[in-house]
């Protein structure tokens, strides 16, 4: 506290007499000064029964981010292995939790992930161009959103009257990469707007196999026919969203085609890093909301239909070698999951005091989760049903029924209570009931204290449960009882706003975890297939997804925000976590995987003349755990890292013209990521990460 106070003076020393365009709290919290997703109402950040950041549109531009995983690397709490395979793109934990399906990722408040529960694939698919602010609320929040709610992520869009016309944004890059964006918006009469926006990214993505010994072997020892000019890393991902406002009616359609390489994060003797080895995937949402007050009572009503789709055309190739020559196994995936979702939720208005809101929720997914297909792509129009060596996967039906109250009571001025429960009940796997509990002590505008408990579950996704594959005499088999993983989690926060030109944030937390969902050996079973059955007794060894273990994470996360004159603002945060989780082989309670204990994030945003600004930033990991099985340090912590970025925009080249420059890993420093899953056998103990980008842009506001 004796720290803050310091850094407080100073910033009110130096702000004297400076004239800001805006306060610190609408420069952080954007002009409502409001956030929406913790409790689906608006409210005071100081008075919501939750910890959260919000990311701005200014602090988008400002910050040159491009996608979701980019706003992520620069929060505290979060632990981020990127470039890995390209299921997953980027690894993702949030205060020691890992797993990218452990998030509820929201556009204007509609789930963006795939109905199935699938793990999602944080890579240059989730563009941040388009909103207006981003709200990402730590903890659980399966009281208000159900399944898979350790976190809430809502990207919140511009509306037309805040484009006023048009934006276009384009810019290259080395490696034939190239950005842009799209987002028009107009109004339609008095209370109807259209807006639209497209996205595209492209890259061959930078040749490592000269840069890092793990990948030598790409220009190497791969047969003549394999040999590659470069090492190829493809991306070709796009995005779409429209959103139509009739008065108090919405229309909207959100698309995202997912297109990256599967490889990296893999071993290349095993597996053959080619362009045609890709992970492919779109998910599309249609949705309509509508919403209605009168007086006292608010009704909000929403319906949607959503598909998510693994392309048939992806694959990879197995490098085979047998006395000394080579081939290769070319396999698909498939995968297609349905969903309709109805909810309908009403808000009442008490009195000042207190405030109720309850929801019903009837949701219906069905499809194949996903399934390997050898041979020719699977075809779209053949019943979902996938043959692997004599296990049948086809298309499953589920059913989720919710129900939630939440009641916000005010009993004197300084203080705020949350209390709220859902409960699910889903035909699959039963029911499950999550309460949360948020008490705030705001003694004035300055500061508040908030204690927080919630509890948050984890569905068992169609492709955990019903996942199936064989190779030469090792497999995964399925494991349909599979139960949801839960979470309960206790957390004391503070934030203050220091003489208006410092804000700062502690939070204090521990999380419990049990029912953990993880791969873990299983024995052998039965096959006389001769290619997986390759030594001829008649038996394979298998793994299998399963519950087993439980997880314990404890932490601080710090972060302030400090203006020190005018055009110059300075943001740091700081994490400590640790804890401990259960081994899926030996049952050992060990360190938890792919997380460091301490991070540190930092900035600073220095505007010249009012057109020119520069934005360095900094993220510094100390040493990361590693699994028991890990090839190269088997279970000791890798070595972390630092990496810096820089963005450079200039204002008013002519009337409504910007240009920018970023540049990623300024320093052009070598260093390694956490390694995906059991980070051996076919999987890199670590996995490279790229080297310096630098993107050079423009973005057009024409004048209407």
């Amino acid at each position: 506290m004796a720290v803050l106070a310091v850094a407080a003076t100073v910033a009110q020393a130096l702000g004297e007499g400076a004239d800001f365009d805006q306060t610190i709290d609408e420069f952080l919290w954007g002009p409502e000064v409001a956030l929406v997703t913790a409790t689906r109402e608006e409210q005071h950040p100081f008075e919501a029964p939750a910890t959260a950041v919000i990311i701005t549109a200014e602090m988008i531009r400002q910050r040159g981010y491009l996608d979701l995983k980019d706003v992520l690397a620069d929060l505290p709490g979060f632990d981020l292995s990127t470039d890995v395979y390209g299921e997953f793109a980027t690894l993702i934990s949030q205060r020691g939790i890992g797993g990218n399906n452990k998030l509820v990722l929201l556009l204007d408040g509609e789930e963006f992930t795939a109905p199935s529960g699938k793990q999602f694939p944080f890579g240059n698919n989730v563009p941040v161009s388009l909103a207006r602010r981003i709200e990402v609320v730590y903890g659980p929040a399966s009281a208000n959103y159900g399944p898979d709610a350790f976190g809430v992520i809502n990207i919140i869009t511009r509306d037309a009257g805040e484009i006023g016309g048009l934006d276009v944004e384009s810019s290259v890059g080395a490696d034939a990469t190239w950005h842009g964006a799209v987002h028009f918006g107009r109004r339609l009469g008095e209370d109807a707007e259209l807006t639209l926006y497209g996205r595209r990214y492209v890259t061959d993505g930078q040749d490592l196999s000269g840069k890092y010994p793990e990948l030598a072997y790409i220009r190497s020892g791969y047969p003549e026919e394999l040999v590659a000019k470069r090492m190829v890393d493809p991306v070709r991902d796009w995005n779409f969203y429209g959103r139509l406002k009739l008065g108090e009616l919405t229309l909207g359609l959100m698309h995202s085609s997912y297109h990256e390489q599967l490889a990296d994060g893999l071993i290349p003797q095993h597996y053959v890093y080619d362009e045609e080895a890709y992970w492919g995937q779109s998910i599309s949402r249609l949705y309509l909301q509508h919403r209605q007050s009168r007086g006292r009572w608010e009704l909000n009503t929403r319906a949607a239909l959503a598909q998510f789709e693994i392309d048939p055309e992806m694959n990879w190739f197995y490098l085979l070698e047998e006395e000394g020559r080579f081939s290769t196994l070319k396999v698909h995936q498939y995968g297609r999951t349905s969903s309709a979702v109805l909810e309908s939720q009403c808000g009442f208005r008490y009195s000042e005091r207190l405030n109720l809101l309850g929801g019903l929720v009837l949701e219906d997914i069905t499809g194949l989760g996903v399934g390997d297909v050898y041979g020719e792509p699977f075809d779209r129009n053949a019943p979902l049903l996938i043959q692997n060596y004599g296990v049948s996967q086809a298309a499953l039906a589920a059913r989720d029924y919710g129900a939630y109250l939440q009641m916000k009571w005010r009993p004197g001025a300084d203080w705020h209570i949350t209390l709220g429960t859902r409960y699910d009940y889903n035909t699959i796997y039963g029911g499950t009931h999550n309460p949360r509990l948020g008490l705030v002590y705001r003694p004035d505008d300055r500061q508040a204290v908030k204690l927080l408990y919630g509890e948050a579950y984890i569905a068992p996704s169609y492709f955990d449960r019903y996942e199936t594959w064989f190779l030469e005499e090792y497999g995964h088999i399925q494991n349909p009882d599979l139960q949801p993983e839960t979470m309960r989690t206790v957390e004391l926060n503070y934030a203050r706003n220091w003489s208006g030109l410092l804000e700062t944030s502690i939070s204090l937390y521990h999380n419990h975890v049990e029912n953990l969902i993880v791969r873990r050996y299983y024995g052998e079973v039965e096959m006389s297939d001769p290619f997986v059955d390759a030594n001829g007794d008649g038996r394979v060894f298998v793994e299998w997804s399963d519950n087993f273990g439980q997880l314990d994470s404890y932490g601080a996360d710090v972060r302030g925000d400090l203006f020190l004159k005018p055009g110059f603002v300075v943001h740091l945060a700081y994490s400590f976590m640790d804890g401990e989780n259960t081994d899926p082989n030996t049952g050992e309670e060990l360190d938890l995987f792919k997380t460091s204990k301490h991070k540190i994030m930092g900035g600073l945003v220095w505007t010249l003349g009012g057109r020119l600004t520069i934005a360095p930033r900094l993220r510094w990991v100390s040493d990361i755990a590693t699994r028991q099985e890990n090839a190269l340090y088997a279970g000791s912590r890798m070595p972390g890292y630092q990496v810096a970025t820089l963005n450079v925009r200039l204002k008013n080249l002519i009337e409504g013209l910007e240009a920018q420059l970023t540049i990623d890993n300024l320093t052009d420093a070598r260093y390694y990521t956490a390694g995906v899953r059991s980070e051996s056998t076919v999987y890199l103990p670590r996995v490279p990460q790229d080297g310096r980008r630098v993107m050079l842009g423009l973005n057009w506001h024409p004048s209407w």
